[in-house]
């Protein structure tokens, strides 16, 4: 066992909420007994089949983090799932005691880290508001004197005294975050959690939030929302494998974070888009193409009603930044460049050239025609193309390319759906399909 220490709550005066210093937190990757789990009953009557893990059985979820936050400060705590982040919080919350280093603290903490910790599930909603009060160090006086805010404010009237196992997940955080901010806390920590909330009761919460900003609690929220982080938050922390990234102004450590995922993410798009077009190759469509033809075959040949696909093969997809890197994974209001080549049988002078962007859901984006943006074509032995988007105001998301080449009638000569894939990240804008231009005149 720890010692106590390690969780410590010290004077008001400190101007730190919070100060952790070299704090490491271990969890044992595997359980000890050979071949099966490590019971109590199985220690007693086999002690000799045990052994003691060595250092390599441990995963490492925090490193020798230290970390500072000034009382009053509203932080955010970004990374990927798996960094460390609610490990993080629960060491400050004290669920969990820190393998080394010190957890100090400087004031009540409330704690909205899983929903529904700290209920007792064949409780009703009014036992479970004395319980927490109770394990949030209030009276039954205090309690007394809040209750009815607290109901009021969870919109749990009707099922106050229902089991709490009754709840939905929905009312499970309406009961925890009503609970947590009346018991006036010092430090009030959110993980996640109003993500399951109704639209109407999330935007309540935030409002209580900037309530209790004002009124100099300090808040650490964990979120994969960017743009909340942007918005509440004084600065933001980005955590990864377990250590401080960086940390500072929200908007410049989300855009390094989104920079750093778009890089990861651009190498696994790409990944994805090369066993597509692997798929492709496999069909040796390119090696059929490079026959040789007699022109005699191919007269008329833009003239027949029936699809070409043995004339021309699609190839050699790509996307790229406006920088000409190859790239899958872009930020709203990015330049995007898609790339790819035709090679053909013969000269094909009444090709359309058709794009078409879908969300990966299948809800259409955008198609673009060179027949209805009077652009001529005519398709050679071998044909470059590049297509240009100035202005990608696409919304986080995943999205496919599909690329035709239609005769100047009926039928086609290529179509490649999926041909490409890409992925749009956004910090300040979360929700809908497109960010729109424009500028506000109030007078």
């Amino acid at each position: 066992m720890l010692p106590k220490d390690n969780q410590e709550v010290y004077n008001k005066k400190t101007k730190y909420s919070l100060d952790i210093q070299n704090v490491t937190k271990s969890f044992l990757r595997k359980t000890l007994q050979k071949g099966g789990y490590t019971t109590l009953k199985s220690l007693l009557l086999h002690p000799l089949k045990h052994e003691k893990a060595s250092s390599n059985d441990y995963i490492h979820v925090i490193k020798n983090l230290s970390l500072q936050i000034p009382r009053g400060k509203s932080v955010g705590i970004i990374g990927r799932n798996g960094a460390g982040k609610s490990t993080l919080l629960k060491l400050i919350s004290g669920i969990y005691q820190p393998t080394s280093g010190t957890v100090k603290v400087n004031g009540k903490i409330a704690a909205l880290i899983e929903l529904g910790a700290g209920f007792h599930p064949d409780f009703s909603g009014r036992e479970n508001i004395y319980l927490g009060g109770a394990m949030h160090g209030m009276t039954r006086e205090e309690i007394d004197s809040v209750f009815d805010d607290i109901v009021k404010f969870s919109e749990l009237e009707e099922f106050i005294d229902a089991p709490i196992r009754t709840y939905s997940s929905g009312m499970y955080m309406r009961l925890g975050f009503s609970l947590a901010i009346h018991t006036s806390p010092d430090i009030l920590i959110i993980d996640e959690v109003l993500a399951v909330g109704d639209a109407s009761f999330t935007a309540k919460c935030k409002d209580k939030l900037f309530d209790i900003r004002k009124n100099g609690t300090t808040l650490l929220l964990v979120s994969h929302d960017l743009s909340s982080i942007e918005e509440w938050c004084d600065e933001a922390i980005w955590i990864e494998k377990g250590s401080v990234k960086t940390r500072g102004v929200p908007k410049k450590v989300i855009d390094e974070y989104l920079d750093f995922l778009n890089i990861r993410d651009s190498e696994k798009i790409k990944e994805i888009n090369d066993i597509e077009n692997n798929k492709d190759s496999n069909k040796n469509i390119a090696k059929n193409l490079l026959k040789s033809t007699s022109d005699d075959s191919l007269k008329n040949v833009s003239n027949g009603n029936n699809n070409d696909e043995d004339l021309l093969e699609l190839s050699n997809v790509k996307c790229f930044d406006e920088n000409n890197n190859e790239c899958y994974a872009f930020k709203t209001n990015d330049k995007l460049i898609i790339k790819f080549d035709y090679l053909s049988k013969c000269e094909i002078k009444d090709a359309i050239l058709e794009i078409r962007v879908t969300r990966s859901d299948g809800f259409l984006i955008s198609e673009s025609s060179t027949k209805l943006e009077n652009i001529k074509v005519n398709l050679k032995k071998q044909v470059f193309v590049s297509y240009k988007i100035n202005d990608l105001n696409l919304l986080p998301a995943r999205y496919v390319v599909s690329i035709t080449v239609r005769k100047s009638e009926k039928g086609y000569y290529a179509y490649k759906d999926n041909a490409i894939n890409f992925l749009v990240r956004s910090g300040s804008v979360k929700s809908g399909l497109l960010y729109l231009k424009h500028e506000w005149s109030i007078l």
